[in-house]
């Protein structure tokens, strides 16, 4: 039996030993959601996946739906971001805690490429930015609520869900920080995750 072969942008979330030498990988993709997919022999050294796997990668991977899981069978990473910003503590960190959220708040095989973009164009932003971080996790954990569909949101915010990610609008956080905040708190508590 052929199985058809998905190739997508993803990013991976977390990982946990699966058996002697297999993974199994939360993959967030670009067009088939949050997927949970197993990477056999990955943790044997000679595995070509095996660096391509590793939680906060991001990139282009090769998933195949099998009988009862998903596999991945191939991948082209293009970042690791504790990799590539591991002499910037801060960074690293906010990035670990907006890819942990979002892995809490995904529904599961759903696709959702506006969500995707987000997070991706947030971690893009980070590589290259030297400002306010509580801002930029501010904006990002905000976009990232509302397009899930945890709460309303005031009028006045709108320009923070609206607006791409620019130092712009990271200079307009200070004066709706306290608003931001309320909404982002009431927003998780609702969430009841």
């Amino acid at each position: 039996m052929a199985y058809h072969v998905y190739h997508t942008e993803a990013i991976v979330l977390g990982s946990a030993p699966r058996g002697e030498a297999n993974k199994r990988i939360n993959l967030f993709t670009k067009e088939l959601g949050l997927i949970g997919a197993v990477a056999q022999g990955v943790r044997l050294e000679k595995s070509k996946l095996r660096y391509s796997l590793e939680p906060f990668s991001l990139g282009i991977y090769a998933v195949v739906r099998g009988k009862n899981t998903w596999r991945v069978t191939d991948a082209e990473i293009s970042r690791n971001v504790f990799y590539d910003l591991k002499e910037n503590r801060e960074v690293s960190i906010l990035v670990a805690k907006i890819l942990s959220l979002a892995e809490r708040l995904l529904p599961g095989e759903e696709k959702n490429q506006e969500l995707f973009n987000i997070i991706k164009e947030g971690i893009e932003f980070l590589y290259t930015s030297k400002t306010d971080l509580t801002s930029v996790e501010y904006i990002i954990v905000f976009k990232m609520l509302i397009n899930l569909g945890y709460g309303g949101h005031a009028v006045k915010l709108e320009q923070f869900v609206k607006t791409p990610l620019s130092y712009e609008l990271i200079a307009k956080v200070p004066e709706f920080r306290q608003e931001l905040l309320t909404e982002i708190n009431r927003s998780i508590r609702e969430s009841q995750l």
